[in-house]
């Protein structure tokens, strides 16, 4: 094609390619070259397929208002796609080492039959008789950015992601080579909102059901302290929440609960409030740490 990038129609096939320049001048998220598909006509952003460097390509995007999964991922015309989670790619390459990224999205030819979303195949780059490379780096920290809105602080952000290419001729106008490799160092925090119980209710569970699984969960995997939200939701009492008298029929004489039409009966004292405050919201902080690398080489001979 004469341009960088643009619209393909090879019979009736519908598909855009995205060539060299335009791929490594696009701004991409952590260098994560599949939301390219994002940019297509009848393609939608996934919220999932945000990844902040790393070889993992995350949810890719919808097209033609199909699930993800219906995508199908090539690279340099051999499958790509992870075995495990689908929708998702095996490996995501370097963005250095693409030649040409190409999604056909309406009536693909029969060599694409494997889903029905869409065919991504994505060209690596070869080597010539020319000795050709790159290096680079990319650092993101706290120090760009402001605290969430819920946080106390800023959550902590330590990202590099670096590497580098190298392509020529082992053997002039016979064998030829291109290397990348790419390194990512990742260490950064999130904050979670959750609820949590008070100590109070720990404390009354101990003293009430010292055998019951909630009091083993409650010291082996002890949650922080809630912060906002506190509330009285009832009483800790043994029982269902929600009984069927199908299921027990004493729970018609049982005086802990009240009919509620349709043989239901609903555990009136587990939502009796006690003056104990059971349940609040706690803000989590949890760190994550990153390191992969990635290496490619190509030979053509």
């Amino acid at each position: 094609m004469a341009e960088e990038a643009g619209r393909e129609l090879d019979g009736m096939e519908a598909a855009v390619l995205t060539a060299e320049k335009r791929v490594a001048e696009l701004p991409l998220n952590g260098r994560n070259a599949m939301q390219l598909m994002e940019l297509q006509p009848g393609s939608a952003a996934n919220p999932g397929s945000v990844v902040l460097g790393g070889s993992a390509g995350g949810n890719t995007a919808f097209v033609n208002g199909q699930r993800n999964r219906a995508n199908n991922f090539m690279l340099d015309g051999t499958d790509n796609n992870d075995q495990f989670t689908a929708g998702r790619v095996a490996i995501n390459p370097n963005v250095d080492v693409i030649q040409e990224f190409r999604v056909s999205t309406n009536n693909f030819s029969a060599e694409f039959g494997r889903n029905s979303a869409s065919a991504v195949n994505v060209v690596t780059k070869a080597g010539t008789n020319q000795y050709h490379g790159t290096a680079y780096e990319f650092v993101r920290n706290d120090s760009f950015d402001s605290k969430s809105v819920l946080a106390p602080k800023k959550d902590p952000l330590k990202f590099n992601q670096f590497g580098a290419t190298n392509g020529g001729a082992i053997v002039k106008d016979k064998l030829f080579y291109f290397a990348a490799y790419e390194g990512l160092r990742l260490t950064r925090g999130t904050t979670l909102v959750r609820t949590v119980e008070t100590p109070e209710l720990r404390q009354l569970v101990s003293q009430l059901y010292p055998s019951s699984i909630a009091n083993f969960l409650f010291k082996s995997f002890p949650s922080p302290n809630p912060t906002s939200n506190i509330r009285d939701t009832g009483r800790p009492v043994t029982g269902l929440q929600t009984q069927n008298i199908l299921n027990d029929s004493s729970v018609a004489t049982n005086p802990n609960y009240v009919a509620t039409g349709g043989g239901l009966y609903r555990n009136a004292l587990q939502t009796t409030p006690d003056g104990i405050p059971d349940l609040g919201t706690a803000n989590v902080p949890l760190s994550e740490r990153t390191n992969a690398n990635q290496f490619s080489i190509r030979l053509d001979h």
